[in-house]
């Protein structure tokens, strides 16, 4: 039995060894190299390429490798009746809270402005508000939104979270529903987002969003590419709706050359990197392989209804 390891910005062969080790005796294949296609059970990446299902005719399913699962579930060849997962990996959700302290604390501590003032050779002193005055809004409750809501509420920051559904966390205002967001946006000074891509959630930022954010605001995304309309978003920050924003997933990836956000003075871009490398998600994986030949349901198995 084989597994095809296709995550389209590692390198595989890490990721190889790495499965070697808690799967001994499993033929672990690189895409392309599918190889005979009749002995593959799974599939672990973070993509379909065009025409890949159709080489594997014996699968039995598919993990998503990473902690939303849209981008398989919404793939036009995927069978009604193929079994999805996705990641729920804690190692994945503090790398990604240590992403949105670092441009949380970046911003609200005026590292940028020091490194100018550096450059100018001028001391300035920039006062800075108690964190109990800063309120600070995560947007996802997952695991990483989880995370994220209840390590800022531990730094003392005021902290409201927003989901789909209601959650109930120590330290922190949670709401939830559609009619709560945008009154929300409107109080907070800083908003992460750790949504998931879905119908729901597509386009959740754009220019209604955007005038109800206050405007010393600052919007970190490291959910999904497809919560932000891009042109919305550079003329909201044109206009000075809102202050800036540190951008880890775009609609497309890698972000073109001569996207107009590369050069924004108020926007960070990174690739794709908030949830650093996620080893810590391979005994899942491991444990889903065994699942399958079982024939039973997999650990964190995807709802198509819901969309992650």
């Amino acid at each position: 039995m084989a597994i095809v390891l296709d995550i389209d910005w590692e390198e595989l062969d890490i990721w190889r060894a790495a499965m070697a080790e808690l799967l001994p005796g499993v033929d672990i294949r690189l895409w392309p190299e599918v190889g005979d296609g009749d002995d593959v059970v799974m599939l672990v990446g973070n993509s379909i390429h065009e025409g890949a299902l159709a080489k594997m005719p014996n699968l039995k399913c598919i993990q998503y490798f990473g902690h939303g699962a849209d981008r398989v579930l919404d793939h036009p060849d995927l069978p009604p009746t193929m079994p999805v997962s996705r990641l729920s990996d804690p190692t994945v959700a503090r790398w990604m809270t240590e992403h949105a302290l670092a441009y949380v604390l970046r911003h609200r501590r005026n590292l940028d402005a020091y490194d100018v003032d550096r450059k100018a050779r001028a001391w300035e002193w920039r006062a800075v508000p108690d964190p109990a005055e800063t309120h600070v809004g995560v947007l996802g409750l997952g695991i990483i939104g989880e995370y994220c809501a209840e390590a800022f509420a531990h730094l003392g920051f005021e902290v409201t979270a927003w989901a789909r559904s209601a959650h109930t966390i120590e330290g922190v205002d949670c709401r939830h529903g559609p009619d709560a967001l945008l009154p929300l946006l409107g109080a907070l000074d800083y908003v992460v987002c750790a949504l998931p891509g879905t119908a729901d959630t597509h386009m959740l930022f754009g220019p209604e969003a955007f005038t109800a954010m206050k405007p010393n605001a600052y919007l970190v995304n490291m959910g999904r590419g497809s919560l932000i309309d891009e042109d919305a978003l550079v003329a909201a920050l044109d206009g000075g709706q809102f202050a800036g924003a540190a951008l880890d997933v775009f609609h497309t990836e890698p972000l073109p050359d001569r996207h107009p956000l590369w050069d924004h003075p108020k926007v960070v871009v990174t690739p794709h990197v908030a949830g650093g490398l996620g080893f810590g998600s391979l005994p899942m994986v491991a444990e889903n392989y065994r699942r399958a030949l079982a024939g039973e349901a997999l650990i964190h198995q995807a709802d198509r209804a819901l969309g992650y």
